[in-house]
């Protein structure tokens, strides 16, 4: 019994024959880790943890402004517990600087149930957990 395999053809997206991905929501995880990180639909990106927001961010691509706004998200971490949901519009903050949950809070809530339900999806489907590759001796 093979898992199922969730993709689509974006070629002639690539090629420049096609406009727009065919997919409009992505499931994003950072390193090895064996559970998704983040959902973005649309123009919405939603972290589940907002410490995960902040993983691998290359400080030579943000403005002074953006650095400013990430320090103060970092210092509000709980490094070693579960932290709040942050959220960003990436079309108008694709430096993903302005938390927007405190105002959207029905586009939060709708994201996480939709994620919820694609990660519920997966893991029937033996998508997930991805096995993490262990050393060799």
């Amino acid at each position: 019994d093979k898992p199922k395999i969730d993709g689509l053809d974006v070629w002639n997206v690539l090629l420049g024959k096609e406009v727009g991905h065919p997919r409009n929501e992505l499931l994003y995880w950072h390193g090895l880790d064996p559970e998704p990180q983040a959902l973005r639909l649309g123009d919405s990106k939603l972290f589940f943890d907002r410490r995960h927001a902040f993983e691998g961010l290359g400080t030579d691509r943000i403005t002074p402004a953006q650095a400013v706004k990430i320090e103060l998200y970092k210092a509000a971490l709980k490094p070693d517990s579960a932290n709040p949901p942050i959220l960003f519009n990436l079309r108008e903050d694709p430096g993903e600087t302005t938390d927007l949950g405190g105002t959207s809070p029905d586009t939060l809530k709708a994201l996480r149930v939709r994620a919820d339900t694609l990660i519920k999806e997966l893991k029937a489907g033996r998508i997930l957990p991805v096995a993490t590759p262990q050393k060799s001796n």
